[in-house]
């Protein structure tokens, strides 16, 4: 049979030729698709699973924030993206063939997944729970769309945007590969990527964490409570650290029980939060040595602690003559423990040595030792030596015991010499460490503190109002972790509040004032972003422990309605003294305004604030 004619020669109309898209083409075109079906999802996670489960009170109202966090402020950014990729993708390729610059401009909004990736294992109890819900599962499953059959469809869900950045960095990096150096669209492609990078490794450390916190709960396992409590005592450090200063209130006397009155002197132990009365009591000085700690330094699990290396070796103890509150006198006692077989854990910051125990129904292993690598209290560091070829002989910093330890082989003596020596170093270096850690805004950060703040910069969320701006506050603890929340200004306003009410305002840091006119200019909003910050870490210390202060470090800013704010603080009971309010000019906290600071529509909050 004839072909059909597609010159014009025998009559027929020409047809046009389609342009074969480019290998660079197809990529974002597969970006965009993907992204779409993202957000889908987390529409659906919204629609048939969040409402359901709260309009039924499923649910506890805890457990609810725990499951959906911050998955609101997610979607609500992700919807604002796949708009700005399909405008540009799939009708405006032709003209302009560059999506760095609104990839760019969504970076600073992937910050929100490093605070659903820490939640992530609460997530995973909490689904626990729901699964032995009956009520929860005949929600689920009367849903008015099932994904994947109930509870299955929701984990699932659930997962999806942890999954989302791992997507990205593939993507990224395929276009950026097909995407010539002199292109447009290179350099942001380039700075995209690299930052896309940076949140992947957040995600893959807190797996990391995650898989290191099953293998000390594996541990911990196959010890019975008596062991548990030799472990639990031996992380809390022997000696209070006592300060001097003026009671800021009434408190009472750990020795005594009796009240150390305002304005008088105490003695305050910021490690377990205990007082003392001095002279001429002089109370402290006869409480106990031993310091209770707070309670995460008291648990074998706590973030930045990475169990490193597991071994076995043959152990023996050699008790010394110093004790904790006395003074080295280099004798050794008679005390000498024969050898026993023990499996030596190496974390980042402590040694952990366990006997083993044959024939116990209860336990697999005996307590035998736990040390530092640095005694912050005493000031001092464990030591290591080889004796012989296959022996080491290991000095805690408290010097209560030398420990040897015999291995099988050189190998394994060396092995472990490396390991104790790098540990023992790496403290040291840290504790010798003394330079100024700076904020984003040039100020200087007390890097003593147990955490401190940022504010890199704002974010959309949504309000019955629209959707309104919060400010991402970045909280960076002594142990490296981080964890990132959002909050309104007004939030910052009520906590300040409190605050002066409990403490006074003479023991607070400046707060700024609210600002009726000119709230939303770029400049402002940096200078609010740094006197926010400066806020946070001019708080002392002892009032991070303040349930308000708790309550705030805990929270985000996920209905944005106010009803939130009412139930959990009781606004009526703010000193509405006029000298403590705001002026009028200033604003009002309650207001919904959308020219009240902290509030400010998607387009608005694409500025640097």
């Amino acid at each position: 049979s004839p072909r059909p004619d597609v010159g014009g020669a025998g009559g027929g109309a020409p047809v046009e030729k389609r342009k074969t898209p480019d290998k660079r083409t197809f990529i974002a075109m597969e970006l965009l698709t993907t992204e779409e079906s993202y957000v889908g999802g987390l529409e659906g996670l919204v629609e048939n699973f969040q409402k359901p489960l709260t309009e039924t009170q499923s649910l506890t109202g805890e457990e609810l924030g725990t499951l959906f966090g911050n998955v609101s402020p997610i979607l609500l950014f992700h919807q604002s993206l796949v708009a700005d990729l399909r405008d540009r993708i799939h009708d405006n390729w032709e003209t302009n063939d560059c999506v760095g610059d609104i990839l760019l401009r969504g970076l600073p909004y992937l910050k929100l997944y490093t605070t659903y990736v820490n939640n992530y294992s609460r997530i995973q109890e909490v689904l626990e729970g729901v699964n032995k819900n009956v009520k929860c599962q005949q929600t689920l499953m009367t849903c008015a769309y099932k994904a994947m059959n109930g509870p299955l469809g929701l984990q699932s869900l659930l997962m999806t945007p942890i999954q989302r950045i791992p997507r990205y960095v593939m993507l990224f990096k395929d276009l950026l590969d097909k995407t010539p150096p002199h292109h447009a669209d290179h350099d942001a492609l380039e700075r995209s990527y690299a930052s896309v990078c940076d949140i992947a490794n957040i995600i893959n450390e807190r797996k990391r964490i995650e898989e290191n916190v099953q293998k000390i709960a594996a541990i911990l396992a196959k010890v019975d409570e008596e062991t548990k409590g030799f472990i639990t005592q031996a992380l809390v450090e022997n000696t209070h650290t006592w300060e001097k200063s003026k009671a800021d209130e009434t408190v009472s006397c750990v020795l005594c029980k009796k009240d150390i009155s305002k304005g008088t002197k105490v003695y305050h132990c910021p490690v377990c939060k205990s007082n003392a009365h001095g002279a001429p009591r002089r109370c402290y000085e006869k409480v106990p040595k031993t310091c209770g700690m707070a309670a995460d330094m008291a648990d074998l699990v706590r973030p930045g602690r990475i169990l490193l290396r597991t071994g076995e070796a043959e152990h023996r103890a050699v008790h010394t003559a110093e004790q904790y509150d006395g003074v080295a006198t280099n004798k050794f006692s008679k005390e000498i423990q024969e050898k026993r077989r023990a499996d030596i854990f190496l974390f980042t910051d402590v040694a952990l040595l366990l006997w083993e125990r044959k024939g116990h129904a209860d336990s697999d292993y005996e307590f035998c030792s736990l040390f530092y690598f640095h005694n912050r209290v005493k000031g001092k560091f464990a030591s290591v030596n080889r004796l012989a070829p296959t022996v080491l002989e290991v000095h805690p910093p408290t010097a209560e015991a030398v420990h040897s330890l015999y291995f099988e082989t050189e190998d394994l003596c060396d092995t472990w010499l490396e390991q104790f020596s790098i540990r023992i170093r790496e403290s040291r270096e840290m504790f010798e460490k003394d330079e100024l850690v700076m904020d984003e805004h040039g100020s200087a950060v007390d890097p003593s503190r147990p955490v401190w703040f940022t504010l890199p910069n704002t974010c959309p969320v949504p309000g019955s109002g629209g959707q309104f701006m919060a400010y991402v506050v970045n909280m960076k603890f002594c142990d490296g972790s981080e964890r990132v929340i959002l909050k309104r200004y007004n939030q910052f306003f009520i906590l300040h509040q409190k605050l002066k009410k409990q403490v006074g305002k003479k023991n607070l840091p400046y707060f700024p004032p609210k600002k009726w006119v000119g709230n939303m200019k770029p400049k402002f909003v940096v200078k609010r972003r740094a006197e926010l910050s400066s806020y946070l870490n001019g708080l002392d210390i002892k009032y991070l422990q303040l349930p308000c202060v708790k309550h705030f470090l805990s929270t985000g800013c996920e209905t944005m309605e106010g009803e939130r704010l009412g139930e959990e603080f009781d606004i009526e009971d703010l000193d509405s003294s006029a000298g403590e309010l705001p002026e009028k000019t200033d604003g009002n906290a309650g207001s919904s305004s959308g020219t009240q600071d902290g509030h400010a529509d998607l387009q608005g909050t694409g500025q640097d604030g």
